[in-house]
């Protein structure tokens, strides 16, 4: 796209056309690709166990679903879309697992049996409490900012893209010459030479 003699970026879709979760997937998928990962970084925190999936939902502290921990046991499942409080429960005053395999697991099978059994020993289920979300990049869990609220901004006006760049002046009718001059008179109070002056014409097609 071209305006005057300036060609322009395409321009970037405006945040507040999406829902809040689409901005928050989106930026997802940009903070992956820089080796963060996030995305897989929230992890449901299991209290009642009636709103999280055994198997399919990140929950336990392999930071995986159970299903992808343990492929062999989730081919045996007879409910691959059981809850938690389904397939773990207290018997005696004792926690434990709640199996209902298609058919008994045998050698290497019966194994992860018990290594499951070990990774979520500790859990404790209470039915007074909802299940929700933990942020693992957090160590309170909880998603915070963690970057200064300035950085902050910059950030949300690149994602909307409103920043002044000079294909966003042109847009509003102004060009860097208007704006340097503009600008001059902070760029002496602050003792900081002047950018380059870009000045350039647009066609009055």
């Amino acid at each position: 796209m071209k305006k005057g003699n300036v060609t322009q970026p395409p321009r970037l879709r405006r945040g507040l056309h999406k829902s809040v979760w689409e901005n928050i997937i989106s930026s997802g998928l940009i903070i992956d690709n820089i080796g963060v990962p996030f995305r897989t970084s929230f992890l449901r925190d299991v209290k009642s166990g009636g709103e999280t999936s055994f198997w399919n939902d990140i929950w336990a502290e392999c930071g995986q679903t159970l299903s992808s921990c343990f492929p062999r046991l989730y081919a045996l499942e007879s409910n691959k879309h059981c809850r938690v409080n389904e397939r773990w429960g207290v018997m005696h005053g004792i926690w434990g697992g709640n199996w209902e395999w298609c058919s008994s697991p045998r050698g290497r099978t019966l194994d992860e049996v018990g290594e499951l059994s070990r990774l979520i020993g500790n859990l404790v289920l209470s039915s007074e409490q909802q299940d929700g979300w933990r942020w693992n990049l957090n160590p309170n869990g909880r998603l915070e900012p963690v970057c200064p609220q300035k950085s902050e901004y910059f950030i949300w006006r690149v994602v909307n893209d409103r920043l002044p760049t000079r294909a966003n002046l042109l847009l509003r009718g102004l060009s860097c010459s208007v704006v340097s001059h503009i600008w001059s008179p902070f760029w002496n109070w602050w003792r900081i030479d002047h950018p380059p002056n870009v000045a350039f014409e647009i066609d009055s097609e």
